[in-house]
């Protein structure tokens, strides 16, 4: 006697016999029993024969059992099948026990055989991740052994299903046809998935042997165990959280940009948006209500024309559609909240970036940081639009379809959509999450080739000097093609995605519809249902399709704005005490108190630095490279805070005083100096923008500059270039100290502002600095000791701490000195020049035929010296 997978066989004398149906429930289970027994066994064999080797790899499995999101969703599903099969079983017991007749012996044996096939290898799964750490190849194929042998058992039993009535003869047949379903979907959910655990393996190996290899050295200057370098390595190590497992605080930390607190009328906007939204979700019930009062009209015992309700559903389509009056009218009210959004980010962002201190932007890339900023910042727009106007209708539609399910329909079309929507949602966020390392991935490849290019452009002269064209482009090529590999595994991973959520689609659709065309036979609904169902759920799984793009947009998004984030979470080493008062300067007097600093804790950058600048005077810093002459500078700029000690000037200590009024009162002609991409007259402007033009153009002539400008084509409105590139090293410079005039501050710190000048230039201007600095406190840094020859006093920096001061001359006196050697060094070299120039130019002379007296080269060389 044959029999049903979903129902008791029907007696012998019924005559029907279906004998396919039969051996697939006997040989199915017997071959996924001896699959499963016979591998198996020799995966715990093989556990046996290595036993020792895998007690030296606790550790490592100590990490690896970590239950992911991913191998609970397996477990998860895999206990649901489990149960499935106890819950036919029990099913069947009970009708047995109801109709006192056994008639379902080859159901128990399906039913039992594949209760202990699942029951073994969920044993040999726990076995492999408690002593191997993963699980082996005989445990994925043992899911898609047993997809592949339900999905034939459902369509052999679906052939015999067709070719009797069509109908469930009892509620039991009803209750075995449900089961089957929500086994069928577990078993394809955990199948999917444990081949995405089966990819993802290999990707975990590739990734802990790269760990192992960043974690067996360190390189650079310092030990990367030690020091803030450490604390970001460390940060940088620690496992990253999922794309949705910190949504909240993520979205709570976006609030304040997203919400327009300050504008009013833009709040009304976001309040009608949410009006239209709830409109439209009214309007998505309405339009299949409405196909199906003109369906039964058109085919009811009184068929009229039904031209009224026609026009209703027009009108409700014209609604409805994705480019609808409603949707036109919400896109439309949104721009301007979507606008202030941008510009809200956008701002705060560069405002952010401006008030960070040196030593980030000191380690910054730029090109890198511009990406993050645009990346971010698209990122957060679009996840707004995103989680307001697709996510959440969407989710809204599904809760009241379920409910409309129920009502008009039964709760048997409630529990199909759910189950739908659910298993639907559910694979996307656990693919997605997988994903999302890619995506990850992705991003940083991309950001690190942008950074390359933006680096070598910006080094165009660097590379020219080097020949290192080839080398440039070959390192670029490189980036690209790790960034190509990474999106190969978001681009394959996606159509892995679209593929399962397709399927759970086509599975629950075919579903209801069969259900439904069921109940149409029976003249239980109408045609009109009928097509309602059909339009009603294919309205909602057209946007659920979406879903899965948008919600992979949101974890996209999600990671594009990570970096921003964290970009925001990047605190000052710099900052101001609460409540700290402006600076006074009244006088302009600086002193340094016993000042210690250190770059690095291990290597101090100064020690014990004390000296005073009084009112008017010039104190002057020289020394041997890296002895500490720059960081004196960036400490009273307050780049940095000092270590220990105290800088005052007139007596308020800067650390307690606002950086904004204590870097107003302070003007700084660099050694390097790096102009702004725009003209002249813009960059000397800079110096305060509040001055007149008049004052610009003074400013120029006091830095001996002027003259110049006049012979350039296009005068003070000459662009010069990116970072000043189209002006001369000396006409930069000029431009710097024009600036500095321009700010008119009460202290002014010189790192060797002439050191870009040639002789004659530097002449010129060393009087009009001397004009500037005339009664204002002045720091010098100097590389010529002939510039700081008239300076008050004079500092020799060496290690970090003062080696010598006094004046010139109460310095030249001390022949052991170290000021005095580096005098005596830079009048040899300037004497080995002129010599250099002699011979020159009288070997250009001889080659010309003419002799040059003897005194008139004495006399040169003289001047020179």
């Amino acid at each position: 006697m044959g029999e049903s997978p979903f129902s008791c066989p029907t007696p012998p004398e019924s005559g029907i016999y279906n004998p396919c149906v039969v051996r697939e429930m006997i040989i199915y289970p017997s071959f996924l029993l001896l699959y499963i027994i016979i591998f198996g066994l020799y995966r715990y064999f093989t556990f046996l024969r290595n036993l020792p080797a895998y007690f030296l790899l606790d550790d490592n499995r100590q990490i690896r059992r970590r239950l992911t999101p991913l191998i609970r969703t397996i477990y998860g599903f895999s206990n649901i099948i489990l149960l499935s099969y106890l819950a036919d079983c029990a099913a069947v017991m009970i009708r047995a026990l109801e109709s006192k007749t056994w008639t379902s012996t080859v159901i128990i044996f399906y039913e039992v055989v594949c209760l202990i096939a699942w029951f073994l290898n969920m044993c040999l799964m726990a076995l492999e991740r408690q002593n191997f750490g993963k699980w082996s190849w005989v445990n994925y194929l043992f899911y898609w052994i047993s997809l592949t042998g339900e999905t034939l058992i459902f369509y052999l039993w679906f052939l015999e299903f067709n070719a009797k009535s069509g109908q469930f003869a009892t509620i039991y047949d009803l209750a075995f046809f449900c089961i089957f379903i929500i086994r069928y979907v577990a078993l394809f959910v955990a199948s999917m998935a444990s081949l995405v655990r089966a990819f993802q393996i290999t990707l975990d190996q590739e990734d802990a042997e790269q760990s192992l290899l960043e974690n067996s050295s360190s390189y650079g200057t310092f030990p990367s165990g030690e020091g803030e370098n450490a604390s970001q390595s460390t940060q940088q190590n620690q496992p990253k959280k999922g794309g949705i497992s910190d949504f909240y605080d993520k979205m709570l930390r976006l609030l304040p940009f997203l919400w327009p607190k300050k504008k009013p009328f833009l709040q009304f906007l976001v309040f009608i948006c949410f009006g239209l939204l709830i409109i439209g979700r009214v309007v998505n019930v309405l339009v299949p209500k409405q196909l199906k009062v003109i369906t039964d009209e058109l085919t009811g015992e009184n068929v009229r024309f039904p031209w009224d309700a026609i026009l209703i559903y027009a009108f409700l389509r014209f609604l409805q559609s994705g480019v609808g009056l409603i949707q036109a009218a919400q896109n439309y009210l949104w721009i301007p909240i979507g606008q202030y959004t941008t510009r809200e980010i956008s701002v705060q962002m560069f405002e952010h970036l401006h008030g960070l201190s040196l030593s980030y932007h000191i380690n910054r890339k730029t090109g890198e940081v511009l990406r993050v900023m645009d990346r971010g910042t698209s990122s957060i727009i679009s996840l707004l639009n995103q989680i307001l106007f697709q996510i959440f209708p969407v989710i809204v539609d599904i809760v009241v379809a379920v409910a409309f399910f129920v009502i008009e329909f039964g709760w048997v079309f409630g529990l199909i959509v759910f189950i739908t929507m659910f298993l639907y949602i559910l694979a996307t966020i656990c693919i997605t999450e997988w994903r999302t390392k890619f995506r990850r991935e992705m991003i940083e490849l991309d950001n690190d080739s942008r950074a390359k290019a933006v680096d070598s452009l910006l080094n165009f002269e660097t590379v020219k000097y080097y020949n290192a064209e080839r080398f440039e482009v070959q390192r670029y090529d490189d980036a690209i093609k790790k960034y190509q590999i990474a999106d190969y595994k978001v681009s394959s991973s996606l159509n892995l995605l679209n593929l399962s959520q397709n399927l759970v689609i086509t599975v629950g659709m075919l579903t209801g519809c069969l259900l439904c065309a069921y109940k149409v036979t029976e003249h239980i609904f109408t045609v009109g249902d009928f097509i309602l169902f059909v339009t009603y759920i294919s309205q909602l799984y057209s946007p659920l399709n979406f879903f899965g793009t948008y919600y992979r947009m949101i974890q996209q998004n999600f990671v594009d704005m990570e970096k921003m984030l964290d970009l925001f979470k990047e605190q000052q080493s710099v900052q101001d005490v609460p409540g700290a008062p402006d600076l006074k300067v009244t006088e302009g007097a600086v002193v340094f108190e016993n000042v210690g600093f250190a770059y690095d804790p291990r290597n101090p950058a100064l020690k014990n630095i004390s000296f005073s600048i009084p009112k008017g005077k010039t104190v002057a810093l020289v020394g041997p490279s890296g002895g500490g002459k720059s960081t004196i500078l960036r400490l009273l700029f307050r780049f940095y805070d000092v270590g220990s000690g105290r800088i005052l000037i007139d007596g308020q200590d800067i650390r307690l005083v606002k950086q904004e009024s204590l870097r107003r009162n302070i003007g700084v002609v660099p050694q390097d100096t790096v102009l702004f991409n725009d003209t002249i007259f813009y960059n000397i402007h800079y110096g305060n923008i509040k001055a007149s033009e008049d004052d610009v153009y003074k400013a120029a002539k006091a830095a001996q500059i002027h003259d110049r400008i006049k012979t350039f084509p296009d005068d003070y409105q000459t662009r010069v270039g990116e970072r000043g590139l189209r002006l001369s090293g000396g006409e930069k410079q000029r431009v710097a100290i024009a600036r500095t005039i321009l700010k008119d501050p009460a202290i002014i710190l010189l790192d060797e502002a002439t050191s870009a000048l040639d002789t004659t230039t530097e002449r010129q201007i060393q009087h009009a600095l001397a004009n500037i600095t005339k009664d204002r406190t002045t720091l010098v840094i100097a590389h010529r000791l002939s510039t700081i020859i008239n300076a008050d006093l004079i500092l020799c920096i060496k290690d970090g701490q003062v080696a010598e001061q006094g004046t010139h001359d109460e310095l030249i006196q001390n022949t052991e000195g170290v000021y005095y050697e580096m005098w005596q060094k830079q009048l040899r070299d300037e004497t080995d020049k002129i010599a250099e120039e002699i011979e020159v130019s009288n070997t250009d002379a001889s080659q010309n035929g003419i002799n040059r007296h003897p005194h008139e080269t004495s006399s040169h060389s003289r001047e020179h010296v």
